[in-house]
């Protein structure tokens, strides 16, 4: 069953171009050419596990090479009635639009579950430069307001996917 978000659902794509690129002041850079992880931050939407929606904004933190096939972690803007970390699923199809934003078609997968990683576990570290997980998402996130697609680092992208292996009861 295809969910269409009742807002137009916006999410900013820009992956940085290699490492210690000034656009991301050299936290968090993707090399260029891989096909790892973006993560889009974005306005509340409902959908089920297998639901396709469709989300586009300006690219950003590397978010430009966001493509087929990546793998994408939705992140529901507290701003906009979300509640942080929502969702993991991939990019089923990426078109770039001629306003700069690129739109891409998520298939979603799993649902998050297990302790919520949200705006006020993050907002702390959004000034951090450690290198964490969490401070990359941090700065990534809540640095700039915007909705946006950011890449992300290998060691991010499996500390988001911890948060959606299956917890114990």
């Amino acid at each position: 069953m295809q969910s269409t978000p009742s807002l137009a659902a916006r999410a900013c794509l820009r992956f940085p171009t290699g490492r210690g690129s000034p656009a991301t002041g050299g936290v968090g850079d993707r090399p260029s050419g891989d096909n790892l992880a973006a993560v889009v931050k974005t306005n509340f939407f409902s959908a089920r596990p297998g639901d396709t929606v469709v989300l586009s904004e300006r690219p950003m933190y590397g978010g430009h090479l966001t493509d087929r096939g990546t793998e994408i972690f939705v992140w529901l803007s507290e701003m906009r009635g979300g509640q942080g970390l929502a969702w993991q699923g991939h990019a089923s199809a990426v078109t770039r639009l001629p306003d700069g934003r690129l739109e891409v078609t998520v298939t979603l997968t799993n649902a998050h579950c297990g302790e919520p990683l949200c705006k006020a576990r993050l907002e702390p570290l959004r000034d951090v430069r450690d290198g964490s997980p969490e401070a990359e998402l941090a700065q990534k996130l809540y640095y700039h307001a915007h909705k946006k697609v950011a890449g992300l680092t290998p060691e991010t992208t499996e500390f988001l996917r911890g948060h959606f292996a299956a917890r114990p009861d």
